[in-house]
């Protein structure tokens, strides 16, 4: 997949819809937060242009959508699938 070709802010909002939208997401990211830490906020979310790095695996884990379908600039694109014997 040619990352240039890449509609990161598709992806973005794939992540925010299957999180429950923006509020939903940030407040799943808060959970996830290590405590002393900011919290991001909604409006933060709701103006993602693409995911950033920091918050990718906690994405692919709330929004069960893979790293590489998130950002594949930074993860690669997804391999393809085995055939099993």
């Amino acid at each position: 997949m040619n990352s240039a070709a890449f509609d990161y802010e598709e992806a973005a909002a794939r992540v925010i819809e299957a999180a429950g939208g923006a509020q939903a997401l940030a407040d799943k990211l808060h959970a996830l937060v290590p405590r002393g830490k900011r919290p991001i906020s909604r409006q933060a979310v709701a103006c993602w242009a693409r995911v950033p790095d920091h918050y990718v695996l906690a994405c692919e884990t709330i929004a069960s959508i893979s790293r590489h379908d998130i950002r594949p600039d930074i993860f690669g694109p997804k391999a393809p699938a085995r055939k099993r014997a």
